[in-house]
């Protein structure tokens, strides 16, 4: 009853929310048409350079090592994290064998819409990649049953689309532990799942997935028993998504048994008093500098780390402390002072956006509870 009454709470706030986003949305686009008619494109150009400075450290993180390893993106796009993924592999090619496995195996994707699975297509050819092997289609909807063992991937490096999936669709994968309506908890289970034993994986989340209660907190303690989720990098507002939309990057490696894998989560704090990335402060690799030296060598997070304190940026958390959080992995513990100063912090578009976040977000615990509804005994095994 607790559950209906926030959800019956949330529905009542929701056309108040909505004319609150779309006046933010109408006032800050006016102005910025009628101040700077190309502002708008600018900032899309500047946010795809801001991903591509994470994907080229996301890739090199996983040490893509030797060729012949697969490496997969299954919610694609436009083929960012495998365009990075193929230059790095091809650095590394030695003989003609080399070159045959890296242009016929190592690199798969899958991306259901038809214009980025087009630019994806397009993308990697202009690299050099002369057949890509991406699928046109949904991931979610293949399960992992119908995938063998030898087609597991060594290497999952991708960036899940954002919100929920209409009408709920989730429940319907009998083979996900924990059947959820919001697109990224699916997504991370449909990842870690996939991953061969000893594989390793890069995903960059929203902060929801982080604290969301119920489902999600079930399916982080089991990313946490399954895998060891050694590295959590709180990223700059603004890279992925929309400006406001707080993203985060996990790193971890699927274990070789499924029980007890994770034993510390080291988390690096790249968004507490930086400045405002943009045009005049572009996000470049440089800021990923320090924090490349804190994780070091090893792609599984094994390297030698020294916790950097209250007043640094590179703490670790053992897996008992986050436990007693309640497996909330929203953590944070340095004071953004940076905040009350920046502009952006009032812009509506960063408000709008943020409140579109927490619609989602809700939308999504709305829909599971729907297909909980309809259908308990399907909801009940799933969560066994």
């Amino acid at each position: 009853m607790k559950k209906l009454f926030t959800i019956a709470l949330c529905l009542t706030a929701l056309p108040a929310f909505a004319c609150l986003v779309r006046a933010c949305c109408d006032r800050e686009d006016r102005f910025r048409r009628r101040m700077n008619p190309g502002a708008i494109r600018i900032d899309s150009i500047e946010r795809s350079r801001r991903r591509e400075a994470f994907e080229l450290a996301a890739v090199e993180h996983t040490r893509l090592d030797p060729v012949g390893e697969i490496v997969l993106d299954p919610a694609s796009g436009t083929g960012g994290f495998l365009v990075e993924a193929f230059n790095h592999l091809s650095k590394q090619v030695k003989t003609v064998a080399d070159r045959k496995i890296l242009q016929e195996k190592s690199l798969s994707g899958c991306e259901p819409k038809p214009l980025p699975y087009l630019l994806c297509q397009m993308n990697l050819l202009l690299h050099g990649l002369d057949a890509p092997r991406i699928l046109k289609g949904n991931s979610l909807e293949k399960k992992l049953t119908d995938i063998g063992d030898a087609d597991r991937a060594d290497v999952i490096l991708t960036n899940p689309p954002f919100g929920a999936r209409r009408g709920g669709g989730g429940p319907s994968r009998e083979d996900l532990e924990y059947p959820t309506a919001n697109k990224q908890l699916a997504f991370l289970q449909h990842i870690y799942r996939g991953l061969k034993p000893g594989g390793r994986a890069g995903v960059v989340l929203p902060d929801n997935v982080l604290f969301e209660d119920n489902v999600g907190r079930l399916v982080r303690a089991d990313l946490m028993e399954r895998c060891d989720l050694h590295t959590l990098v709180r990223l700059p507002t603004g890279i992925f998504y929309a400006q406001g939309v707080k993203t985060n990057a996990l790193f971890f490696t699927r274990g070789r048994t499924d029980r007890g894998n994770t034993r510390a989560v080291w988390v690096y704090d790249l968004r507490s008093n930086m400045p405002s990335f943009g045009r005049r402060t572009p996000f470049t690799r440089e800021f990923f500098s320090e924090f490349e030296a804190a994780y070091g060598d090893d792609p599984h997070g094994r390297s030698e780390r020294t916790d950097h304190g209250e007043a640094g940026r590179w703490r670790r958390f053992s897996r008992e402390e986050v436990a007693r959080r309640g497996d909330n992995l929203d953590i944070t513990w340095l004071a953004d002072e940076a905040v009350a100063d920046r502009d952006e912090a009032g812009e509506p578009g960063a408000l709008a956006a943020q409140i579109l976040a927490l619609l989602r977000t809700a939308t999504a615990e709305i829909e599971a509870l729907q297909a909980e509804l309809a259908d308990p005994g399907e909801s009940g095994r799933g969560a066994a």
